[in-house]
This record gives C-alpha cells, structure tokens and sequence, in this order.
C-alpha cells in the first residue's frame, strides 16, 4: 500500500529568532463549476503578478490532461473509476510537488495556482468509495485540504448567474447540460468546506469584476498591495441549532497569544484540525490594522516551527478553545464557532467575509447582533478573562452605526 504523505505540500514558511514568519511561495487552487471562467483568470493571475515581481507557475488541470491522452470515463465499472479515481490524486499529488519542488529553488516569492485541486475527484466519488482511496494512499481529507493550500478560489460556474454565456464548445472535456453545471457545481464546491480560506467568486457582477475579486484577494494574501473591498464581518448568535439543515464541516480550533500582542497588533498561534483524530495545521496569525480595518496576515507552519515560536505564549493570557461549523448559504462561506472556555464559554460567533453592501444570514441561525467591530469579542479579550475577570487589555468602544444592510430571509 502505497503512502503519499510526503506529496503533501509544506508551505514555505520560516522563522527567525524574533519570531518574524516570512512565506516565500503560496499556493492556492482555482476550481468550481464548468465554465466558470478558471482559464482566463489563471492567465490574468500569471500576467498580473508576474508584473509585480511575483513568479507564477500554473499546475495544469490533471483530469483534462488524461482524457486529451486518450482516457475515457464513458462506461466503465465501479472498480475501473475507483482505480482511475487513485490514478487521478497520485498524479495530481506528483505534479503539485514538482512545481512546490521548483519553487521552493527559484529563491524569491513564488505563486503556485493549481486549475482544480486534489479535492475535486471527491466531487465524482461516493463517500465509501473517496475513503478507499485516501486509504489506499496512506492521506486524509484535512492532510490534502487544508495544509495543501493557502486558498481555494470556487469560481461559480456561468449556468448559474450568467446563463448566457455558458457554453461546452471551448473545452472538450465538458459535456454538462446548465442544469448538471449546477450540480456539479454545489458538490464541487461541498468537497471543501472546512478549508479556513475558502473563496466563492459568484456571477452578482460582470465576469472583469469576478476577475478583480480574485486579484483582490490573491493581492491581500500575497502582500503586492492592498486587498479590495471585502471585509471579515461577524455576528453573535444565540441558541445555535445542535445540527444544521445545510452540508457542514466541523472542527477545533486553538488560540494561543503571543507575548507583545495588543489590541491594534495581535500576533497569535493557531491549532485548526481534529481534537479526536489528533490532526493538526499549525498556523501564525498576525492581525494589525489598516485605516481601522482589521487586516490579518497567516502563515502555516511545521510543527517544529510551531513548537519553537511556543516559547513566545503569553503566560498570562488564556488559551481560548473553540469547536468550529463551517457550511455555505446562498453564495457565501460562514463559519461559526463556540467558545468552549474562558469567561465567553457558550458564547457563538457567526463568521463570513462580505463583498457587498448586503449579506443573506442563514435564516435557521438566531443572529442577535453583529459584532465586527465590537472589541469585547476580539481575540485578545476573549483571552484575558480569566475566572477573576482580570482585565489586562481595555478595549475601545464600538464603531458608530453605520455597517452594510444585514438580511435575514
């Protein structure tokens, strides 16, 4: 039995011994439905970012591949897709680590964009079916989707939004009616929820502004210049349901501050994964603020470097445990996550990312307010109430009135 857990791309993140975390190469996946728009965009993404200094290596689409070599799924057996199936995430693992292999020898800051990722042969699987093939190479779902990108783009597909102009004639590996694009579409999208940065690039707007919303976000995570116009929001949530009526992940997370964190420049570890299943991805998060908006820079770790930047916990902040929901409603990606300790134990947050001036609430959830800009449920508060209620931090008062229409049905 083979295990391909060595394919799994570490980023190239390191650590001095100030405990500054620099990343040189990231990589990200552009995926989602048939005619989405992914060939164009890739190639807007390579121009732009080459202009900047930034190289880009673009990892072609394996599925394509195979069937312009003569492979066909048309008519064969169950046992014929799964072995086609293992094939498929075998080659896609060794081309991803070839251009990581690349990269990571060029010696400046590299952009790695993969057409479709190792998640998506789960899209054309039953479940049994993608677990004997995870099985069969040694991996797990966490292990090739949330340690293996830096983000994942899901571009809507034309059928939905922009039915005019979705069209199979300019690839010949599509074939699907608009109402099979749709299909494909939601379980493409399904297969990733749970990766912390997960994107939904919907049709609301013409196809150059989808364009500029991926380079908007691209341009944040890789620092060449300011990101666009969505922003991190997020909602308290009363009585949250023990179950959700949508396809959800669940997960833990682990906050852990660093000495030297304040209230306009926190700096913080990140555990992300399974408790039970002891899988982990390590992160360092950094939060500093731009003409007061909250801008947060991460970076994933080994754990080794995770463990030496451990020395710098702050000792006299308390480590906050969250167990975390992630799910999509109507077009965009929310998470929300419980408190499980300190002085907020209970509590609910309800987390998305806006790109417009209204956002759709999940109707099934109770959203008592929002609290985005409301200091007493940052990161660093949280932290410090210990049971004496001891505040080492005072935040500041909440923003004026004022945030983007909320809508709730």
């Amino acid at each position: 039995m083979p295990d391909l857990s060595h394919q799994v791309f570490r980023r190239q993140s390191t650590t001095d011994q100030s405990g500054n975390t620099c990343q040189t190469v990231w990589k990200v996946v552009l995926t989602g439905g048939p005619c989405a728009g992914k060939t164009t965009i890739l190639h807007t993404i390579a121009n732009r970012f080459t202009n900047h200094g930034i190289k880009v290596f673009t990892v072609p689409e394996v599925a394509t591949q195979l069937i312009n070599g003569g492979v066909s799924w048309n008519g064969i057996s169950e046992e014929q897709a799964f072995g086609y199936q293992t094939a498929l995430l075998e080659m896609q693992l060794q081309q991803e680590k070839a251009f990581c292999d690349i990269a990571a020898l060029h010696g400046g800051p590299c952009l790695i964009v993969c057409d479709r990722g190792t998640m998506d042969g789960k899209a054309y699987c039953s479940e049994s079916s993608w677990q004997r093939i995870l099985d069969r190479l040694g991996l797990n779902n966490q292990m090739i989707r949330d340690t293996q990108y830096d983000a994942i783009f899901h571009l809507v597909t034309a059928a939905d939004g922009a039915e005019e102009f979705y069209t199979t004639g300019n690839n010949v590996a599509r074939w699907e009616t608009k109402e099979q694009a749709r299909e494909q579409d939601q379980r493409t999208l399904s297969v990733y929820l749970g990766h912390p940065h997960l994107h939904i690039i919907d049709n609301s707007t013409s196809f150059n502004k989808k364009i500029e919303r991926v380079m908007d976000k691209l341009s944040a995570m890789v620092g060449v210049q300011v990101g666009g116009s969505s922003t991190y929001r997020r909602f308290l949530v009363t009585n949250p349901p023990e179950d959700l009526p949508v396809p959800h992940v669940r997960s833990d997370i682990d906050i852990l501050m660093l000495q030297g964190s304040s209230m306009k420049d926190e700096s913080r570890l990140l555990l992300r994964g399974d408790r039970d299943a002891h899988l982990w991805t390590y992160v360092h998060q950094k939060l500093h603020r731009v003409q007061d908006k909250p801008v947060v820079t991460e970076y994933v770790l080994d754990r080794t470097s995770f463990q030496a930047m451990a020395d710098n916990i702050d000792k006299d902040l308390q480590p906050i445990h969250k167990r975390n929901v992630s799910f999509v409603y109507g077009k965009c990606y929310f998470e929300m996550g419980t408190f499980m300790n300190t002085a907020y134990a209970g509590t609910t947050l309800l987390y998305c990312e806006a790109t417009e001036a209204e956002i759709d609430l999940p109707p099934f959830l109770t959203i008592s307010c929002e609290v985005t800009h409301d200091q007493e449920f940052s990161a660093l508060v949280i932290a410090q109430t210990h049971c004496d209620s001891r505040r080492l931090f005072t935040p500041d008062p909440p923003s004026p009135a004022g945030s983007p229409t909320i809508r709730t049905s």
